[in-house]
């Protein structure tokens, strides 16, 4: 947009023609200015007394702003409020097992919502799991797929690292994972440059397997969400949930490669093996 430029002409005083003499100018400033010294000096007064007075108070010394309480939501609750919203509350009326596809969380048996902590978390009833057998059938692919990881990660450039390092919560919160949730630290950035290295260093042929798996774990969120979606959408009622639909496909990063800790995840690597496990006995 073209800055607009706005000049103002200072007028000039006419000459008259009379030699009627004009009050003294000097006079009045000097006048104004002696008041404004007054007051000037009457505040710093008031401060001065007001700072005596309060030096002895409660709140002497103390710099800090006071804040509100929250209360803090744990990654159980967490889950449960966004099950039972997008399951009851809201109309869309998704299923468990969309709400598991596409989040970290997981339903137990009686129904409660919780963010498991591995494979082996009692919670999660008899979820298929790996036999003795599948374990022995896929240890080297499990072993190849670690080390091909770790490869990724150490191709990362100090920014990204860095990068991935502010978006990353050491404590798994509700629905996202490990991903923080401070606004202060926007995903996006580090996301794009994460997933530009990735597609890069899948495309070698002898990475086919990390592909495998990367790909593997991307389509199942995205059939999760993808149901999600056209539960929401698919609906004229529910027009004003709309954007709020196609916002948790950012949000959960439905379109995004998993990050190396997603990778590394026994819990998404167990199911995994156990899908390929199960693929090499049917074939």
């Amino acid at each position: 947009m073209p800055s607009i430029e706005v000049t103002a002409a200072r007028g000039m005083g006419a000459v008259t023609g009379t030699n009627r003499p004009e009050p003294s100018v000097e006079r009045k400033g000097s006048s104004d200015w002696r008041v404004a010294l007054i007051v000037v000096a009457a505040c710093v007064a008031v401060v001065a007394i007001l700072r005596i007075v309060a030096a002895g108070g409660e709140s002497a010394g103390q710099s800090t702003v006071a804040t509100i309480p929250t209360p803090v939501v744990s990654a159980s609750e967490g889950c449960a409020n966004f099950a039972r919203y997008w399951m009851e509350k809201s109309g869309v009326g998704v299923s468990a097992e969309t709400i598991e596809g596409m989040s970290n969380c997981r339903r137990a048996a009686d129904g409660t919502w919780f963010v498991p902590n591995g494979p082996r978390d009692p919670r999660l009833g008899d979820l298929p799991s790996l036999t003795d057998e599948e374990q022995a059938a896929t240890a080297d692919l499990r072993s190849e797929l670690l080390a091909e990881i770790a490869a990724l990660e150490a191709t990362f450039p100090p920014a990204l690292r860095r990068a991935l390092d502010q978006i990353r919560d050491p404590s798994a919160r509700a629905v996202r994972g490990h991903l923080r949730e401070d606004w202060q630290t926007p995903v996006g950035p580090a996301r794009g440059r994460y997933t530009r290295l990735v597609q890069a260093y899948l495309m070698a042929p002898e990475r086919q397997r990390l592909a495998d798996y990367v790909g593997w774990l991307m389509a199942r969120r995205l059939s999760a969400f993808e149901e999600f979606q056209a539960a929401c959408l698919g609906r004229a009622d529910l027009a004003y949930l709309h954007n709020a639909c196609s916002g948790v496909e950012n949000a959960l990063s439905v379109r995004y490669p998993p990050f190396p800790w997603e990778l590394k995840d026994p819990l998404n690597l167990d199911a995994y093996l156990l899908a390929v496990a199960r693929q090499l006995a049917n074939s």
